[in-house]
C-alpha cells in the first residue's frame, strides 16, 4: 500500500497494530522525512479506512483478539463482498473486505 492516513494519539501502538495485523512497515513519505508525515501523531478526529484482504473473517477475528471493538459484524453484501468493521482507537474504524468470488 503506497499511502494511507491514520490519525493516532499513540503512534507507536498504531504502527505496531498495523504491522502485526497486515505485516506492514512504515517509512517516511519522500520529502516528509523531517516532519514525520507517514503517520500522524496527536489528537485528531479519525475516520474509516477499508482494506481489501484475502479472508475477511480471519482478519477480523485477528483484529478482535487485539482487544479492538467491533463496529459492524462480519456480513455479506450480496453481489459485492464480505466485510467487517472494527473500531481501532482514536476515532479510527478499520474495515476489511473480501470481494465476492475471492473468498
Amino acid at each position: 500500500m503506497p499511502h494511507f492516513e491514520s490519525h493516532a494519539g499513540n503512534g507507536v501502538r498504531t504502527r505496531a497494530f498495523h504491522a502485526d495485523l497486515f505485516g506492514w512497515s512504515f517509512s517516511p513519505m519522500v520529502g516528509g522525512e523531517e516532519i514525520g508525515c507517514h503517520l500522524i501523531d496527536g489528537r485528531h478526529i479519525g475516520g474509516p479506512m477499508t482494506v481489501v484482504v484475502d479472508d475477511c473473517d480471519a482478519r477480523n477475528d485477528s483484529t478482535l483478539r487485539n482487544d479492538e471493538v467491533e463496529a459492524l459484524p462480519q456480513q455479506d453484501e450480496p453481489g459485492i463482498a464480505r466485510c467487517a468493521y472494527v473500531e481501532i482507537g482514536d476515532g479510527n474504524v478499520l474495515g476489511t473486505i473480501t470481494p465476492e468470488g475471492n473468498a
